[in-house]
């Protein structure tokens, strides 16, 4: 057999994923060399060449010894099988990895616990710079995480995260980290696996106060969670937030209620693409709202935290929205 040739015809990235399954969406896998609680098997590249290592049991190598690992035979077994076109089952992962179910993550609890830990003078420092104020960071319970749960288990980066929960009308929906430092995995991460894009600050259709600025029949509708937080609490117009607006999903419409809202405006950020802002609005509006559309030049927090505009300034430019007619 020719053993490069063997390598080359087989590489490691299809027959890890034939084997193992999809990795997960940071590019690690369940380890079925061992017990574990997070995955901890990754590949690389050395010398031109990908390699396996598992950073929990420490097993390591090529293709070749993939397959002598994962079936527990010699090089010229490990060869024949990469060679033969009946594909045969890898035996179960040792310790019965996959078939342990962890207990519910309580979100609540998470989000108390985060909570209680938001006087970190770094969290302080980030809330302070985005506009939102001690008393909007008890209003929305922000807090602060020294490590997201679902960082990669040997990730050496800055580690630490300010949390942002869903709340509505008592019940912590979602709950999402805003990594201090990104470094390559993004700047938003879940608490747990299986949270999903969710409409945030749901929580002020059912707030009994009224606005200083929007009718009670009136709602205005931006992106993300710190911009909801600047424009809704802090400056006096109820607001919630899509998580980026090409997330939006037509189902959210319906969460809206039609005997309080009326009217909404959409003000997302500028550069945002115009099919997705009518998609949005075209949504909406075949629930029944009454839909204007914004025409902002920056985005809708950054100008009362960076340019200094009040509510009035805001207001105004509500004002001259334009009128979305289906």
């Amino acid at each position: 057999m020719d053993f490069q040739q063997i390598k080359r015809n087989n590489p490691i990235e299809s027959v890890v994923v034939k084997y193992l399954g999809e990795a997960n969406k940071d590019d690690w896998w369940w380890c079925p060399f061992h017990k574990e609680e997070s995955p901890s098997f990754h590949l690389y590249e050395r010398n031109n060449q990908k390699r396996f290592k598992c950073f929990g049991c420490k097993a390591q190598g090529d293709v070749v010894d993939f397959i002598k690992k994962l079936f527990d035979i010699g090089t010229r077994e490990a060869m024949t099988k990469l060679t033969n076109t009946t594909f045969e089952p890898a035996p179960p992962p040792r310790g019965n990895v996959k078939t342990k179910i962890p207990a519910p993550v309580n979100l609540k609890k998470r989000t108390i616990k985060y909570h209680a830990q938001v006087s970190n003078s770094i969290a302080q420092a980030y809330w302070s710079s985005q506009g939102v104020t001690p008393t909007a960071i008890d209003h929305f319970k922000l807090g602060w995480a020294p490590r997201c749960p679902t960082l990669p288990v040997k990730y050496e980066g800055n580690t630490a995260s300010v949390t942002i929960p869903y709340l509505n009308q008592g019940a912590v929906t979602n709950l999402k980290h805003r990594l201090i430092v990104p470094n390559g995995y993004g700047k938003y991460r879940y608490e747990t696996k299986g949270l999903k894009n969710q409409l945030f600050n749901l929580d002020t259709l059912y707030r009994e106060e009224e606005f200083e600025y929007l009718l009670p029949s009136e709602l205005l509708i931006i992106e993300g969670e710190i911009k909801p937080m600047v424009v809704d609490y802090i400056n006096g117009f109820r607001a919630i937030g899509i998580p980026g607006a090409s997330s939006w999903q037509t189902q959210w419409a319906s969460l809206i209620p039609k005997e309080k809202i009326k009217q909404i405006y959409i003000g997302l950020d500028p550069g945002v693409e115009q099919d997705i802002i009518n998609k949005i609005a075209a949504d909406l509006h075949g629930q029944g709202f009454a839909m204007n559309i914004l025409s902002l030049l920056c985005k809708p927090d950054d100008m009362f935290v960076r340019y200094g505009a009040n509510a009035s300034d805001f207001m105004a430019i509500i004002k001259q929205s334009r009128k979305y007619g289906g």
